[in-house]
């Protein structure tokens, strides 16, 4: 779905910034003493998602499970853990070149505006001391509707104007209504 989501449709929580990290391949890296992550992506037009593809970082700091949830509008860590209700939850394996597709069930995510993914922990030991979650890259196969959400440009009427409705002779058609 390239060009779904437009620049800045993006946005993660509980990251340090970018500019902070030596490693210009990673774009999204949490907290060393927290695995938590949130990415929230929203898309230009509604889009059926079929599958996603994630690469995390190397020495256990990829996530190993995704909480999805469509529709959901910029949540933050205390939405997300109190409402309880995420669209679908995937159990996932680290991956470095981004071979496994992870499959999502279609019907529920068939007209999304917007996907947050939530990464609550990864491969790391807790004992650890760095146990922070890196992602590298993020894929979302899908296909999109093509037609944008905008506001409707109308003209409303408070009360009918007389002049706008008026019927002339010839659209009655010679039809002998008894109107004289």
């Amino acid at each position: 779905m390239p060009g779904c989501h437009g620049g800045g449709g993006c946005n993660c929580k509980n990251d340090e910034e970018v500019n902070d990290i030596p490693d210009d391949r990673i774009i999204c890296k949490s907290e060393d003493d927290d695995a938590n992550i949130v990415v929230h992506v929203v898309f230009e037009c509604p889009v059926k998602i079929t599958s996603l593809l994630i690469i995390g970082g190397d020495d256990g700091h990829s996530p190993n499970k995704v909480r999805l949830l469509a529709n959901h509008p910029n949540p933050d860590f205390a939405t997300i853990t109190e409402c309880g209700w995420e669209t679908q939850s995937l159990d996932l394996v680290e991956d470095f070149c981004g071979s496994i597709e992870y499959p999502v069930k279609v019907a529920k995510f068939a007209n999304v505006s917007s996907l947050s993914m939530h990464f609550p922990s990864n491969n790391r030991p807790d004992d650890d001391e760095d146990i922070s979650t890196i992602l590298h890259w993020i894929g979302i196969k899908g296909v999109a509707s093509g037609t944008k959400r905008s506001a409707v440009v109308s003209v409303y009427e408070s009360q009918a104007n007389v002049k706008d409705h008026e019927v002339k002779d010839d659209a009655l058609g010679g039809m002998n209504l008894g109107v004289s």
